[in-house]
């Protein structure tokens, strides 16, 4: 992943740029599993494979669970003085 100069870019710019280059991860992760189930096919009492996949599913639950919380988080507003107004489209949950 190259590093640029985020002091250029808007937040709308980097959210989109990042987004694409997960997007890319995401497409060379499913490569990558299919490769491994390949491995596991040709050696299925290999339990190292099932291993394997037990890391990567720990990592992807994480991945999951954070940004669920974080998408929660950001779409509610703390209500704030005056903050509904300088938040558009979160939901006041009137604190």
């Amino acid at each position: 992943m190259a590093k640029r100069n985020e002091q250029t870019e808007t937040a709308a710019q980097a959210y989109t740029r990042r987004a694409a280059e997960i997007d890319s991860q995401i497409k060379t992760l499913l490569e990558a599993l299919a490769a491994h189930r390949r491995g596991h096919e040709a050696r299925p009492w290999d339990w190292g494979f099932t291993g394997d996949l037990g890391h990567v599913q720990e990592l992807l639950v994480n991945i999951n669970d954070f940004l669920a919380n974080n998408v929660d988080d950001d779409l509610h507003c703390d209500h704030a003085d005056g903050c509904c107004r300088e938040h558009v489209g979160m939901i006041c949950d009137g604190r």
